[in-house]
Order: C-alpha cells, then structure tokens, then sequence
C-alpha cells in the first residue's frame, strides 16, 4: 500500500525556537499555548474524532491533529492534511495566521 502523501503545519506559541533534529521537528518554547487556541482549532473541525487510545489526537478522513502537551497546557499543535487541495491547512492558516501570539509554522 502506499502512504498517501500529507502537508505539516505546526501551530505554535510566538518566539518558540525551531531546530530539525535526528527524528524531526523539536521545539522550546517559554510560555505555553492558550486552552481557548485549542479550542477554537476544535471547533472549526467539529466533524473531527477523538482518538481512542490518545486522548491528545483528533481525526477526520483527511486531517490529524496532535496536541503535544508535556504540562498540563498545550505545547505546540502539530497538524496533517491530507486533503487533496490542502483546503484544511489554508483554514487553518487564516485562522491562526494573523493571531500575535502564535507562529504558524509550515515547514
């Protein structure tokens, strides 16, 4: 079977530091993200599904969403679309892109 191909956004606090390391994207951040950024991610996709053995990871047919968490607030959004058109990153582009408090972040 071949693995259909994905676009990666990663929704970010602002002034977070990025480095590519050995097994990916690492991140270090200061402050954490705002519950209510989470939520307002959620509700945009109100079709997506928990995961049922992560209770951080949302699903749809096209699109993954992992909440990485290492507190007990969000650390950073990592996001997959697999949507043909990427339609589901540019929503989620607008709707973070212009927030001061967040980096949007396509690698």
């Amino acid at each position: 079977m071949i693995a259909k191909s994905y676009k990666a956004v990663f929704v970010l606090p602002k002034e977070t530091e990025k480095k590519l390391g050995e097994y990916g994207w690492e991140f270090n951040s200061k402050t954490p993200m705002d519950i209510q950024i989470v939520n307002a991610l959620l509700a945009e996709f109100p079709e997506l599904v928990k995961g049922e053995t992560d209770v951080n990871t949302f699903r749809k047919a096209d699109l993954i969403i992992d909440i990485v968490n290492e507190s007990s607030n969000a650390d950073y959004m990592y996001i997959r679309d697999y949507s043909d058109n990427k339609s589901n990153l540019n929503k989620i582009v607008s709707l973070f892109g212009d927030n001061p408090k967040l980096d949007v972040f396509v690698p």
